[in-house]
């Protein structure tokens, strides 16, 4: 097993906290922009989910079966929480 590297980690935490300023912005925005913000802001939060899992938790050191189990479980949240909005 490889450590990861630093500059990647680096690069991935900065992307992680670019997402987390852009879904707040979002977030904030004023009632007309809604229609365009749930999807935003569902895919962001999926992105941060598998960005977290994916490196930090060391998905993509794991077996095959464990990657398709975490994508399916971030399909279902993702699809579950637009069809309650």
């Amino acid at each position: 097993m490889k450590p990861t590297s630093i500059l990647t980690q680096t690069t991935t935490w900065l992307a992680l906290l670019c997402f987390t300023c852009v879904s707040f912005f979002f977030a904030d925005q004023s009632p007309q922009r809604t229609a365009l913000s749930h999807p935003l802001l569902l895919g962001l939060a999926g992105a941060k989910f598998w960005g977290i899992s994916y490196y930090f938790m060391e998905l993509k050191e794991a077996h095959l079966f464990w990657k398709v189990l975490m994508a399916l479980f971030l399909g279902f949240v993702v699809v579950g929480l637009y069809i309650l909005r």
